[in-house]
């Protein structure tokens, strides 16, 4: 059975129960164990108008705590939390002033801008990874 690890940010952690285990299902019937993120938190959607930085960072973290403990993909269900690491990579990549901010935040928990898992949707767990 492939292992996965799975980002649920606030949806499943806010009670959306069903969500989730129609979700872990899901994986279970095409063969793929969820394996439970340590040290997620929110996906930076509500901070988004507040702060670019902030969003960004949170964003972004889910996927180094991920290849920190040996993954390349990260499974993020929830479509808001899968739209924010995407948009978060591509402002990445395009703003150096944001990369610098964000890598700092990073390196201060020991995460490293430059180890990435890569965010896996809902979709593309059903047609790739099946």
């Amino acid at each position: 059975m492939r292992e996965l690890p799975v980002f649920w940010g606030c949806r499943a952690i806010a009670g959306d129960v069903a969500f989730e285990l129609s979700v872990r299902a899901l994986a279970e019937e095409l063969g793929i164990r969820l394996l439970d993120l340590r040290g997620q938190a929110c996906c930076g959607e509500p901070l988004r108008s507040v702060s670019l930085p902030a969003s960004c960072y949170l964003a972004i973290r889910p996927l180094a705590l991920a290849a920190r403990e040996g993954h390349g993909l990260l499974f993020v269900p929830c479509p808001k939390g899968f739209y924010m690491m995407s948009w978060s990579l591509d402002l990445l990549s395009r703003s150096k002033e944001l990369r610098e901010q964000v890598s700092k935040a990073l390196e201060a928990e020991g995460l490293d801008l430059s180890r990435l898992a890569e965010p896996v949707d809902l979709m593309c767990m059903l047609v790739e990874l099946s």
